[in-house]
């Protein structure tokens, strides 16, 4: 499966489980969004397997030799992602694929500490799995989180990447580059999202039919909060 077949696959999978939505939206930095992406709607058995396989299929095209991958999910949209793509990864591609996730709260008792799953023993390539890239914020956590681990992030994959400004007034996935040397990629941009709905006139007119001026809502927040560079 090529780049542009995940794409149009993934597109194809959040307007089926109605994880893209239209209107006005407060984000967590505040700003008021015209769209909203919610993977929690992957929340049937076949939804998430379709998912899972395209994070795989994705994760292959980047590390095409690659044997052993070691998958991190941020708590907690990036537990069912991690599993799944593990899942993905050994079925199809038989690889050998470890998970760990952290919990939000450390644990006291018996297993304790704040991760399930595999337990790194230090020195591991690990690849983020997430859902949506917004400013970055979940994605240093995570990072500062292994480096307790002895272990570094090699790749933060996610669904969509908001292209959005993150704390210096540039692409939040740069800043993350830059910051800690991490690739970043995902399975489709924001912007890639609005062009392909704008060039298919079925799916344009279902989605923004009830929503006045919503492409030029789109663009405005695009053009100020999204750079292209």
């Amino acid at each position: 499966m090529n780049n542009e077949t995940i794409k149009e696959k993934f597109l194809h999978l959040i307007l089926e489980a109605e994880a893209i939505k239209f209107g006005d939206f407060t984000t967590k930095s505040g700003r008021q969004s015209p769209y909203f992406l919610n993977f929690g709607c992957f929340n049937e058995g076949r939804l998430l397997s379709e998912l899972a396989q395209l994070y795989a299929e994705k994760l292959m095209h980047i590390f095409p030799k690659k044997e052993e991958f070691y998958l991190y999910g941020a708590a907690y949209k990036g537990i069912p992602l991690a599993v799944a793509t593990s899942l993905a990864l050994h079925y199809t591609f038989h690889k050998k694929a470890f998970y760990t996730f952290n919990r939000k709260e450390i644990k006291t008792h018996g297993e304790t500490g704040n991760l399930v799953g595999y337990a790194f023993r230090g020195g591991e390539d690990v690849i983020l799995i997430d859902d949506v890239l917004t400013g970055g914020v979940s994605a240093r956590e995570s990072i500062a989180n292994l480096k307790n681990y002895g272990v570094k992030g090699c790749l933060l994959l996610v669904g969509v990447d908001r292209q959005e400004l993150g704390s210096r007034e540039k692409n939040a996935g740069k800043e993350l580059e830059e910051d800690y040397s991490i690739k970043t990629q995902s399975l489709l941009t924001i912007r890639e999202i609005i062009t392909l709905i704008q060039n298919d006139a079925h799916i344009k007119n279902k989605l923004f039919l009830h929503h006045p001026n919503l492409e030029k809502r789109i663009e405005a927040y695009l053009n100020q909060y999204c750079p292209k560079s």
